[in-house]
């Protein structure tokens, strides 16, 4: 999450070759997909809080500037998951793969 990782993950830029995927979708869609996994037991997700999210998102508690891409100096591709990815995978590999 934004303003709560950028600490930790700047040490290893000087020793990676990091490359950044933001995915990005309306917040009425990441809602439905809150709800969706947190009610469909083949789609619960035990290392993420859903059913927490859902009732912060209800009372207000919740924002999703929260999940905008991080503030890092690299590369930065951003995804449109909402049916599918754009870019495609292929141009997703490209992307990480570029040197």
């Amino acid at each position: 999450m934004r303003d709560r990782s950028e600490q930790d993950l700047l040490p290893l830029i000087a020793i990676a070759r990091p490359r950044m995927l933001h995915c990005a979708i309306t917040p009425e869609l990441v809602y439905e997909r809150f709800v969706r996994r947190a009610t469909e037991a083949a789609l619960k997700r035990t290392a993420h809080p859903d059913s927490e999210i859902i009732k912060a998102l209800e009372e207000g508690t919740f924002s999703f500037k929260d999940f905008g891409p991080l503030e890092l100096s690299i590369p930065t591709l951003t995804i449109d998951t909402t049916n599918g990815y754009n870019p495609n995978i292929e141009r997703v590999l490209e992307f990480i793969n570029k040197p």
